[in-house]
This record gives structure tokens, sequence and C-alpha cells, in this order.
């Protein structure tokens, strides 16, 4: 028996020795891959961490966005969540979603996809193309910044971020109010064409353009980095929220009994500092907190106003629901004092400084609605799959009212914007989604869900695996390199936005500084503000309300500057442990790696490498020996990007100039090739009335020449009318293209569109409240070698104009003359 026990006890201690090396093996495998996944979580945040601050630097409006100018910053995001993915695998950490969220998920991505093609059915596609990947990569900034929001650190980490961004373009913005305002009314006043040269402008004496671009000189309203004051105060609110809470955070400790925030300490901890350095601390975070709220308020923004106030008041009451004795009455008292005489002394400077910015506070909600009815009108006809993203400026002119100010980019509505691009479905969606993210969680539906053990071999503990809180360390090592990629992916920004766009490297570089002093400061107050992974922060919550506010009337939701930051809020806004992922986390994991993968290789194949090529062939064309090898320049440039018709619009211009430069015997020739190339154009982007405008100067410049050379130009001009009254039927508000279509049947001898376009014309001017869209302050395109076709000469009537303005003729003349004509016909 002993020798039996013996022999028992002998296996039972060889069997160990004979299987340890595979468990060794195992142990030894799962440890590099978590190595490898730590390491790509933190590349992911340190590329997080940049291009957040890039989206700052450069923050693109909706123009530029749907030109390719946020390409780059696309490719970072999608490059970021690839590696957010693959790091999710190996860590088995991250956010996992249900069946119903992929499901959601990728019908919202096929009704992408269909509304894209759709639009790309009349207009140039790839305009509709780059809205697309614009869409991609925000989802994928969210994702992203969800999965970093599982951990305390990270979040504070985020959220300085945010704060130091807001202080570095307040100080932009200071600087321009300061001394670059200054400077460029200086210089037009001294050069107005080669300050206009400069910016990249062209605008005619008296054209519409040159007075809105005088008015933006002449505007006090700071906009730092970006296109609008208005982008920039959506953006300034939620710093200053957030700056706000952070504040109080901090300051909670120091407050009266009763007076802190919860999970906030009542007592200042022993470690905290001595009496000056926190009265040194707080002054940094003062002095940073003044110059957000100051330029937030020189922006003038009443929107910003408004949802400031109204997100003041959702942040205190999440805290009363929180916490029903969140402060003491007498600090209640305090606060609403402070805010009633903060606005009554800005209300009182607004007065005493700028009253307009009081008194058209009615015409400017005037103007809200107009831009609202005409796109509700718009949606009657495209609600269903709406007109693609970048395609909204191209049909908003169809239905634009008469008396409207303006042709708008975007409707000045975030959710408008979204029914009119991609449908009143998927707007519908979108508004329920974010408010889900601004409304508290009851305590059932924050879930604090443990992690689970490490996998085994013999266990499937991974298949219970949810989205839990990020390990200590893990948490430290994200939110280090968070700030590390921020700091020098930043600095790796500027410099190269001030090679090549500019920038004015010290300005930027002390603006970023600053906000870093600022945002370090407020670091222990973010650590105490976000310890609590159970719960949602009402900071959090309410500065990125403050910005959907915003968005309810200004700013762009497709800019990186504006939908950046809002994600990265909303990501914030909810419990880290919130919500339950799918049975199988590991399985979901990787299916969104595959996910990740596919679309950051599609993005780089159809997106990425034909914007490249196309870009290439622009600067080529700059330095083109002559016109054939421009010609095949274009035919290079459509190879490598067949969605985009700007080459086409190219060609017509190459083909223009080689008609109105060659020799008179191949006139006929080198006409018939442009028209042609305009047709082929016009085919394929034919929505917007700016397309058809341009074909119709075009053939005006080749009926001039023609008509110089003593050839007849009448069917030349009867295809600029042609063009010309197509482009009306898209604008038939605008007085310049009425009035453009008078003229131009008046020289095809068109006596009855030439009647009803000049009484158009002159109702819509009479009409119009709006200076710019006066009959005075147009301006129409007539070669001056068309000039002796108008009986009398119409040019010995008029002034001599600059010579690089020449065919910009002043329209109020031309409208007097042509109706006089019109009544007494000259014979």
């Amino acid at each position: 028996m002993n020798k039996q026990r013996t022999a028992t006890r002998h296996q039972g201690a060889s069997a160990p020795a004979r299987t340890a090396p595979p468990p060794r093996a195992t142990q030894t495998d799962q440890t590099g891959v978590q190595i490898l996944g730590h390491r790509l979580w933190s590349a992911a945040a340190a590329l997080f961490g940049m291009l957040l601050v890039w989206a700052f630097l450069s923050p693109h409006d909706s123009t530029s966005v749907f030109s390719g100018g946020a390409q780059p910053q696309n490719l970072g995001w999608l490059l970021a969540g690839l590696l957010a993915a693959c790091a999710a695998i190996c860590t088995n950490r991250g956010i996992q979603f249900s069946r119903w969220d992929y499901a959601l998920g990728g019908l919202a991505l096929l009704w992408l996809v269909a509304v894209t093609l759709l639009a790309g059915r009349e207009c140039n596609p790839r305009t509709a193309w780059n809205g697309f990947w614009q869409v991609v990569a925000l989802a994928g900034c969210y994702s992203i910044a969800r999965c970093l929001s599982l951990g305390g650190r990270t979040r504070a980490a985020l959220v300085t971020l945010c704060v130091a961004s807001c202080v570095a373009v307040a100080t932009i913005g200071l600087h321009q109010v300061t001394f670059d305002f200054t400077r460029m009314r200086a210089s037009y006043q001294n050069d107005p064409e080669g300050t206009m040269r400069e910016m990249g402008v062209f605008a005619p004496p008296g054209s519409p353009e040159r007075m809105r671009l005088e008015n933006r000189l002449n505007s006090p309203e700071p906009f730092a980095t970006y296109a609008l004051a208005n982008s920039l105060a959506t953006s300034l609110s939620g710093g200053l929220l957030l700056m706000l809470g952070l504040g109080f955070t901090g300051l909670a400790p120091y407050l009266a009994r009763g007076a802190s925030l919860p999970n906030t300490p009542q007592t200042p901890h022993p470690s905290q500092p001595t009496l000056w350095p926190r009265i040194a601390r707080w002054g940094i975070v003062g002095v940073g907190l003044c110059l957000v709220f100051l330029i937030w308020f020189l922006t003038r923004s009443r929107t910003a106003y408004i949802a400031v106030l109204v997100s003041l008041g959702y942040w205190f009451l999440l805290n009363r629901l929180e916490r029903p004795g969140f402060l003491a009455p007498r600090h209640v008292q305090w606060l609403v004092g402070v805010c009633l005489a903060i606005v009554g002394l800005a209300g009182l400077w607004l007065f005493l400084n700028d009253r307009l910015v009081l008194s058209e506070s009615a015409n400017s909600f005037t103007f809200r609605l107009e831009y609202w009815y005409a796109t509700l009108q718009l949606l009657k006809e495209h609600g269903l799959f709406g007109v693609g993203l970048g395609n909204f400026q191209a049909y908003y002119p169809q239905y634009k009212l008469e008396r409207a100010s303006e042709t708008i980019a975007d409707p000045h509505n975030a959710f408008l914007d979204i029914a009119a691009t991609l449908s009143v479905p998927i707007a519908l969606l979108t508004l329920v989604w974010i408010v889900r993210r601004l409304t508290p969680k009851s305590g059932a539906q924050a879930i604090r869900l443990e992690a689970a053990p490490p996998p085994t071999a013999s266990s499937h503990t991974t298949d219970n695996l949810h989205s839990a809180p990020l390990p200590d360390a893990l948490d430290r090592q994200l939110a280090q390199f968070t700030v590390w990629g921020a700091a020098v992916g930043g600095a790796a920004c500027v410099l190269a936005l001030a090679l090549l766009s500019g920038f004015d490297l010290l300005v930027t570089l002390v603006a970023w500084t600053g906000g870093g002093i600022v945002a370090w400061q407020l670091w222990p107050a973010a650590i105490a503000m976000t310890r609590d992974d159970s719960r949602a922060s009402p900071t959090i919550v309410a500065a990125a309300t403050a910005m959907v506010v915003c968005l309810l009337a200004s700013g762009s939701w497709q800019a990186s500057g504006i939908a950046i930051p809002l994600l990265v809020l909303l990501a914030n806004s909810q419990p880290a442990t919130a919500g339950v992922g799918s049975s199988n986390p590991q399985r979901g994991r990787r299916f969104s790696a595959v996910v990740a993968t596919v679309g950051f290789a599609s993005f780089v194949y159809l997106s990425w490498l034909p914007a490249v090529g196309v870009w290439t062939a622009e600067q080529e064309l700059q330095s083109a020996q002559d016109d054939e090898q421009a010609l095949a320049i274009t035919t290079q440039a459509l190879q490598d990007d067949p969605f985009n018709t700007e080459p086409l619009q190219w060609r017509v211009d190459i083909l223009v100039r080689r008609a109105l430069l060659g020799p008179s015997d191949r006139l006929a020739v080198a006409t018939s090739q442009a028209e042609d190339a305009m047709d082929e154009w016009l085919s394929v982007d034919f929505a917007s009335f700016l397309n058809w405008k341009y074909a119709g100067e075009r053939l005006l410049e080749l009926a001039a020449q023609a008509h110089a050379q003593g050839q007849d130009p009448h069917a030349l001009l009867e295809r600029s009318l042609h063009f010309y009254t197509q482009a009306a039927s898209r604008f038939p508000s605008d007085v310049e293209l009425q009035l453009q279509v008078a003229l131009t049947a008046y020289l095809t001898g068109d006596r009855e569109i030439y009647r009803l376009g000049l009484e158009e014309a002159y109702r819509l001017s009479e009409q119009s409240p709006h200076d710019d869209k006066k009959l005075e302050t147009q301006t129409i395109w007539l070669p001056l070698q068309l000039g002796d076709l108008l009986r009398p000469p119409l040019s010995s009537d008029f002034p001599p104009f600059p010579a690089q303005v020449a065919d910009h003729i002043p329209a109020e003349p031309v409208a007097n003359w042509l109706r006089k004509t019109m009544v007494e016909p000259t014979q």
C-alpha cells in the first residue's frame, strides 16, 4: 500500500513536470500578446492626442471638408481606429457592442453608401465621397474616445487637452483682435488688390463679394484658427463649461460645509500644497478662464450666449438630481448673483460699444427662420435620401427665399443639415443618439462590471467579458501617451502648418504652451472629476450640451474643430461601466478589427491615393510647357480619380485658353473642342448653378473672340444664353443672374427672354431689403469686345475700369440702359 502511495505521489509529482512546458509556452505567448496590445493602445492614444490638437489647429469648415482638406486628418483617425481595434484583441479590453449595435451600424453604413452613390449622379461624386470618409473618420474618433474613456486618468487627460486647446485658440483670437486685424485693415487700405491676392480672393470693385470681404475685414469678431466667429464660439462654449466645472471641482474642498461636489473630499488633503502655491495655481487658472471668456464674448455669438446659460442651468440640475443637497442655499444665491452681474455688465458693454449685437438679434433670428424654411422646402423633395454630403449649397439656391440674405453652405442647424444631406431618418436617429448621451443615467442603467479573470486553456470566461474599467497601470500608461502625443505630435503639426499654410509659428507655440500650463494646473481637479467609473460627470455632460445647443443655430457639425471635441465630450459623458457588451466579446473585437482594416485599406485605395494623384496633377499643371501637356495631365488625373470632375473643368479652361490665344484659322475647331468639353463636364456635374454660370462666361469670351476676328458669334451667344438660363433656373432669386440672362438675350436678339429677365431683375432688386442684393451692388460679365454689339455702343457710356476687372461691369447702368432700350427700341 505504501509503495502504491509512493508511486502515486511520484506520478502526481511527475505529471506537472511533463505538462509544464506547454503552459509555460502559452503563458509566454500570452504575455507577448499582452505587451503588443499595450503598445498598440499606447500608439493609438498618442495618435489620438495629436489628432485632437490638430483638429483645433486646422478646424476645417464644411467647405474645406468636402473639397478634401480634411483627408490627412481622416487618414490619421482611421489609422488610430485600426490600432485601437488590434489592441482590443490583444488585451481583451475595449468597448463591446451588441448584435443590435452591429446591425444598426451596418444598416447606417449601407444607407450612407447608398446616399453617397445617389449624390454623385448630379454633382461631383468626389465631394460626396469626401463627406462619406469624414463621417467614417468621426465614427472612428468616437469609438476610440469611448475606449479611452474606460480609464479615469485617460478621461482626465482628454478633458484637459480640450481645455488646453480652447485656451490656445482663445490666445490666438486675442492676438487677432489686438494686432492682426489692425495690420490687415491697414494693408487693405493701402493696396486692396494686393491684399486680396495674398488672401486668394478675387472680388471686383462694387461687387457683393467685395462688400462682404470689406465687412469681414472691418468686423471686430475674432475667429482664431476657425473660418467663422460662430464656429470658434461653439468650441469655446464647451471649453468654458469645462473650465468652470473643473474650477468648481478643484475649489470644492475649500468651500463651506455641504458645498463640495459628490465624491470630493470635504477637507483639504494633507498632501495638498500650501497657501501660496494654491494661490498661484488658481491664479493661472483664473487668467486662462478670463481669456477664454473674453474671446468667447467677443465673438458676439448670441447663440453661444444662450447655449452657455442653458448649459449652466443644466449642470446645476444634473448635480441636484445626483445629490439633492448640492450647494448650500447661500452659495446658490451667490452663484445666481454673480451670473446676473456678469450678464448685466456684458449687456451694458454691448450697449455702449456694439449695439448691433443687441438690436440685430431679431434680424439674426429671422435670417435663421428663412434658412430653415427653405431647407424644409428642400426636404419635401429630397427628404428620403437627402442630396448627399457636401451638396447642400448646390441645391439650396433653388429653394432660397427671395428676401433671404445669403447663399449659405449649410442650414445653420446641425440636424436639418443631416436631414438635408443624409435623409430625415438618419437625422432622427442622430438626434435620439445624442439626447440619450446627454440625459442622466439611472442607477439601473449605470451597471458596474468587474473585470474577468485572465483566460485559461480550459475556460471560456472571455465570452462573458464586457466593457470594464481599465487597470490602473494601463490607465496611467494611456493617459501619459495621450498627453505626450498631444505635446510632441501637436508641435510637429504646428511646424508643418507654419511651413505649408503660413501659420504664425511663434504665436501658435506660445498659445499652446499657455494652454498646456493652464491644463496642467487643472489636472488634479480633472482627476477628481473623473475618478468615479460608475457615474457620468455633470460638467462634461453640460459642456457637450453647450456645443449641441450652439449647433442648433450656428456652426458646422462636419468641421473637425467642432465635431472632434464634441465627440470626445459625448464619449466621456457616459459612465465608463455603463452598458453590456455582446455575448462573445472576443469575437466582436475580431469583427471590429476586420471592419477597421477593411475601412483603412478602402480609404487609402479609394480616396487617399486618388486625392494625391489629383493634387499632384494640379501642381504639374502650373508648370506645364504647353496645352497638349496640360491636357495629358488632366487625362491622367481623370484616370487617377474617376470620381472627381474637377479635371473636366481644368480641361475646359485649357481648351478655352487655347481657342482665345490660338491662330484665327483654328478658332472654330478649338471652340468646338471647348464646347464638347463643357458638355462632358456639365453632363456629370449639373446640379450647381455655379457650373452653368461658369460655362456661360467662358462662351461669352469665345463669342467675343470670334466677333473680334470678324466671325459670326450668334451661335456661341445662344449657347451662352442657354447656360445662363440653366443657372438662373437653379438660382431664381439671384439679381445678377437674371440681369445676365437679359443682357445675353439682348445680344442674341431674343426679346422675350430679354424682357422677362430684366423685369425679374428689377423686381428682385426692389423687393430685397439687403444692400448686397440690390442692382447697384451687382456686377455682370461682358467681354469688352462685345460692346459694339450693343446699340448705341455701351462702352462709350461707362467710365474706364482697371484692366484686371475690365470684363466685370457694374450692373445698374447696364440695367437702366437695357430698360430704356426695351421701352424705346433702337432701329
